[in-house]
């Protein structure tokens, strides 16, 4: 299997996601659900759209992927809309689950359903704020077979939206006063190595459910600390959310980019942007 299509091509997981899958000599089809111009799209927009294998859709398409060009790994980060805040884009996109119900509840095809979901899905839905949420993901646990998820914990690196705490605090380094982030503070992982491991599950094929991780206890704590930066308050408590990941399989990064490395690399994919403008 080596053609997906990904929901959200431009946001922060899927736009990696879709250039490293190009990069690994896949083809793309790609969906950009918003309708406004954003800079930052368009220079997405170009990097990819030189590539012979991406083809863009729009939603008012009849039918995003014909049966003759099947399978297809059909990847929709959740984990983009919900650290954006934009669980309405899913909910109220009729196209969107049209296409999941026909081609995973009615027929039990070859395509791959892959969810990529923040680690906060595996809390109670009273704690982990996907309350909005829950009644699509109910409606997708109905699909048994060719579904693989992964779970996710905070994911920094170039692209990283200003919704995340870790953006203002690699770029300032110094007290942040910042409630209103979802990102969660337990763990980090930098975008190529949370890559790496998507995409050996993708590329075996691989179905079930997995926590990705760093392997290192409070990361995302100790990572905040070397930036000298003090954290004042947030909006939720997240040592009271109880994580099920009992059944959860995890994969650990071996090789794991550096924070020092990894911030250095963020920085200077700033200084080529209007961070401004994020």
């Amino acid at each position: 299997m080596h053609n997906a299509f990904i929901y959200g091509t431009y946001q922060f997981i899927g736009f990696h996601l879709c250039t490293a899958l190009l990069n690994n000599g896949w083809e793309v089809k790609g969906i950009d659900y918003s309708n406004e111009f954003n800079p930052f799209t368009e220079e997405k927009r170009l990097e990819v759209g030189r590539n012979a294998n991406f083809q863009e859709l729009s939603s008012g398409e009849k039918e995003w992927i014909p049966a003759s060009e099947r399978p297809f790994a059909v990847i929709v980060s959740l984990f983009d809309f919900f650290m954006e805040r934009n669980e309405e884009q899913v909910l109220n996109d009729r196209a969107l689950k049209t296409f999941l119900e026909e081609n995973f509840l009615k027929e039990s095809g070859k395509n791959l359903l892959v969810l990529l979901l923040p680690i906060q899905f595996l809390a109670d839905s009273s704690h982990s704020g996907n309350g909005d949420l829950s009644s699509f993901l109910e409606n997708l646990n109905r699909i048994k077979k060719n579904v693989l998820t992964l779970y996710l914990p905070s994911v920094y690196g170039p692209w990283q939206p200003s919704s995340f705490f870790s953006h203002y605090a690699i770029l300032n380094g110094q007290k942040i006063d910042y409630a209103g982030s979802r990102e969660w503070r337990g763990d980090l992982l930098y975008i190529e190595d949370a890559l790496s491991l998507i995409l050996k599950q993708l590329e075996t094929g691989t179905v079930g459910a997995y926590l990705l991780e760093s392997g290192v206890r409070n990361y995302w704590k100790n990572c905040m600390e070397e930036l000298g930066v003090e954290i004042r308050r947030l909006e939720d408590d997240q040592s009271e959310m109880q994580l099920n990941s009992k059944d959860i399989k995890r994969l650990q990064i071996k090789n794991p980019t550096t924070f020092l490395e990894a911030r250095k690399k963020q920085k200077e994919h700033w200084a080529h942007i209007d961070i401004g403008s994020m």
